[in-house]
């Protein structure tokens, strides 16, 4: 720090200088004049000296507070970059353990369904083969068959008799075969076909096919008796 007499002499120069030529009372008057602006320049330096006595802690605080500033955003930075690492460690974690679980997921699946699958197929299977052992262990009995003479009688003597033969042996089903058939007389110059048809008992039902006669061929039938059931 400066000393008052260091700051005096630089502020001197400043100051007029006594001439020799000068009176005593010139002189005086000089000299007076100096001393006032000697005191000014002691007081005005006093000051300079107590301002920069108080502007040091204020520049120290300054300086402390742009340390402070500087290491709080220093801390906030190195916070924002841990946050962000937790973060993404965080994302990776919960991808990877997704990818995990999917193939977990997807392993537990196609075992579940092979297993299914696998159940599914013995089940089949087993009941094939329990089938098979059922079918095998019983024999077929005789199928039970019926020989039936039907006498279908048409409207009239002009009815084709030839033609409703043809007729009624077109009507084709499981278990039913068609054998012969003849023209008998019945009264004033009219005939009636008579018709042997074997069925199986299981599969045919022979008011189903006297119903099916009359009601396809109405234009040439007029009526269907049973004239003859036997069993076979």
């Amino acid at each position: 720090m400066m000393s008052v007499e260091a700051l005096l002499n630089e502020v001197t120069p400043f100051f007029p200088s006594v001439k020799g030529h000068q009176n005593k009372g010139e002189e005086t008057s000089v000299f007076g004049k100096l001393k006032e602006a000697i005191i000014d320049a002691k007081k005005t330096i006093s000051s300079v000296l107590h301002l920069s006595h108080t502007e040091d802690p204020i520049q120290s605080l300054v300086k402390s507070n742009e340390k402070l500033i500087k290491d709080v955003n220093e801390l906030h930075n190195c916070v924002l970059n841990i946050f962000n690492k937790k973060s993404e460690t965080e994302i990776i974690s919960v991808e990877e353990g997704k990818e995990v679980t999917a193939d977990d997921d997807d392993f537990d699946l196609f075992d579940s369904d092979d297993e299914d699958e696998d159940e599914a197929k013995k089940k089949i299977t087993e009941e094939r083969l329990k089938a098979y052992h059922a079918k095998k262990s019983v024999k077929p009995g005789p199928i039970a068959k019926s020989s039936i003479i039907l006498d279908i009688k048409p409207w009239d003597d002009t009815t084709d008799l030839d033609a409703m033969e043809e007729k009624v042996k077109s009507i084709e089903q499981d278990g039913l075969v068609w054998g012969g058939c003849k023209k008998i007389p019945l009264a004033y110059g009219i005939n009636k076909l008579q018709i042997i048809c074997v069925i199986e008992d299981l599969k045919v039902s022979v008011d189903d096919l006297i119903e099916k006669i009359t009601g396809d061929f109405e234009d040439y039938v007029q009526s269907v008796d049973i004239a003859a059931f036997n069993k076979i």
